[in-house]
């Protein structure tokens, strides 16, 4: 039980390194991509409509997954989505008040997050696509300051949760085996110690019954005892 709890806290740990550090490579690499095509267009001086260039790298976007079901979401730094799980906002409602359902303000903190030149990882809870059930997400978002974008990408972490109590299914069917092979262990002892205490009280009986028979025989005639009723060297001695 020990180990279970030990390696419970290593596989959480580890699991968010992981998660944390595939969260921040794939949101870089759009961010480089789109940092790359700016810098592209900047060195040949090339006259480009930004606003279609804008809509070429968004549809490049949400084009892309990584992971099983990992996908990019972006918005403006005052709010105004872009992106999200593979569709295009744009032109949809502000979005810069939206809350999860414990009232955190996503976009708010997102902002927050964006601010550090690095970017910034931070987590509330959301609903995982067709499950009403609300799970913990881990998300880092990354700014491009020239459009004022934040873009991020976020995993829910009580996937590792799934996987650690699978463990401890495991633990309890382990330990409820060992319960069992020890209980029967315990049986076959007191049983086979009934019947070795048995076998010595009979025995002991015995020696017992020939010291007392002989002393009833004393009364009447001198006889030596038989020693080989008496079944134990002590009462030999006797």
């Amino acid at each position: 039980y020990r180990n279970y709890n030990y390696e419970s806290i290593n596989l959480r740990e580890d699991y968010i390194y992981r998660q944390k550090s595939i969260l921040k490579s794939e949101v870089e690499k759009i961010a480089f991509h789109i940092t790359h095509v700016q810098k592209k267009c900047d060195k040949y001086k090339k006259q480009v409509d930004v606003e279609q260039l804008k809509e070429e790298i968004i549809n490049d976007i949400v084009s892309q997954r990584f992971g099983s079901d990992g996908y990019f979401f972006g918005s403006t730094f005052s709010g105004d989505p872009l992106f999200s799980n593979g569709k295009i906002t744009i032109g949809t409602d502000n979005i810069w008040n939206l809350t999860d359902p414990n009232g955190v303000k996503l976009i708010q903190l997102q902002r927050e997050a964006s601010k550090n030149p690095k970017g910034g990882f931070y987590e509330y809870q959301w609903r995982k696509l067709n499950d009403e059930k609300l799970s913990n997400k881990l998300s880092f978002t990354l700014a491009v300051e020239d459009w004022q974008w934040m873009i991020g990408a976020g995993v829910y972490v009580d996937d590792i949760e799934n996987v650690i109590e699978q463990k401890k299914l495991l633990l309890e069917k382990e330990l409820k085996f060992n319960i069992l092979k020890i209980g029967l262990l315990f049986v076959i002892l007191i049983a086979f110690l009934t019947i070795i205490s048995k076998h010595f009280s009979s025995k002991l009986h015995k020696s017992f019954d020939a010291f007392m028979h002989f002393f009833d025989k004393l009364n009447k005639e001198m006889v030596p005892i038989g020693l080989e009723n008496l079944h134990f060297p002590e009462f030999a001695t006797l």
